[in-house]
C-alpha cells in the first residue's frame, strides 16, 4: 500500500486524500445521524413511559379514594349509622 500511495503524482496524491476525507466525512455524518435517531427514539420512549405512570397514577388515585369511600360506608353499616 505504500508503494502505491508512493508511486502518486501530487495532483493524485491530493485526490486520494480528498477522497479518504469524504468517505471518513460521509462515515462520521452516519454516525451523527444514527446517534440521533437513536437519542429521538429514547426521547419518545421515554414520553410513553411517563404518559403511563401518568395513567397508572390516576387510576391508583381513583382507585384508592373508591376504596376509602367503600370503607366509609363499611364502617357506617356496621356501625350502624346507616
Amino acid at each position: 500500500m505504500a508503494e502505491f500511495f508512493g508511486s502518486l503524482s501530487k495532483d493524485e496524491w491530493e485526490q486520494a486524500g480528498d477522497w479518504f476525507l469524504d468517505r471518513f466525512s460521509d462515515t462520521l455524518s452516519a454516525l451523527k445521524n444514527a446517534r440521533k435517531e437513536k437519542r429521538d427514539v429514547v426521547a419518545q420512549f421515554e414520553r410513553e413511559i411517563e404518559k403511563r405512570e401518568n395513567d397508572v397514577r390516576r387510576c391508583l388515585k381513583v382507585y384508592n379514594q373508591d376504596m376509602e369511600r367503600m370503607k366509609r360506608g363499611a364502617k357506617g353499616v356496621i356501625e350502624g349509622n346507616i
